[in-house]
């Protein structure tokens, strides 16, 4: 009896010991705080500020517009249809006269006029202009020329003496030459003045006198 009795005692002790133990725990980790390691991390600060913007909103508005209406009003008239289809078939003349000034003449228009359409136009003019002419000179550039011709000697004693055909050459600087082929007649009896006809060749040349 007395061993069972201590055997509580020691049970009793040990329970206690062991709840006064966890007791002890739990506060020890209550009071330890933990450390945890974070990664560094960048905080930007944001301030909200309020911008006025100013935003276009259409807004229908009504604007009166003027509007032209026809309106028909029957007048009461009292027409001559004959007289005006008459007036309309009718050939009407127009003349216009236009004049030129300094009294340079005229200009006359005739216009004739049916069914509201132009028929015809004439027109008529009479012009009286002075004009003043002058006359201008131009010199022509200077050419070579060429001349033929033909000529006849007479005599004193003998009416003729001969005959020749003649070519003349002109420059530019005025200056001529010739070139002459013909027959004369030569006189052998001075007391008779009889001769022969013989054929010759002649030149000539020709200078400007100024």
């Amino acid at each position: 009896m007395k061993k069972l009795l201590d055997f509580k005692i020691i049970a009793i002790v040990l329970l206690a010991g062991l709840n006064g133990f966890q007791f002890y725990e739990r506060q020890t980790k209550k009071e330890t705080p933990q450390i945890v390691q974070t990664p560094p991390q960048i905080v930007h600060d944001t301030v909200q500020v309020e911008v006025p913007v100013e935003v276009e909103v259409p807004v229908e508005v009504e604007v009166p517009v003027e509007v032209e209406k026809l309106v028909e009003v029957k007048v009461p008239i009292s027409a001559d249809t004959l007289k005006i289809i008459n007036d309309y078939l009718a050939q009407n003349t127009i003349l216009d006269t236009l004049k030129l000034k300094n009294n340079w003449g005229y200009v006359l228009v005739k216009d004739v006029i049916s069914k509201n359409q132009l028929q015809s136009r004439k027109i008529e003019s009479s012009y009286n202009i002075p004009t003043k002419e002058k006359i201008v000179q131009v010199e022509q550039p200077k050419v070579n020329q060429w001349y033929l011709g033909f000529g006849f000697d007479y005599g004193f004693k003998t009416f003729f003496n001969g005959a020749s055909t003649k070519l003349l050459y002109k420059t530019k600087s005025d200056k001529m030459f010739g070139f002459n082929l013909g027959f004369r007649n030569n006189v052998t009896n001075y007391d008779t003045y009889e001769g022969k006809m013989e054929p010759y060749i002649g030149t000539s040349i020709f200078i400007k006198l100024k």
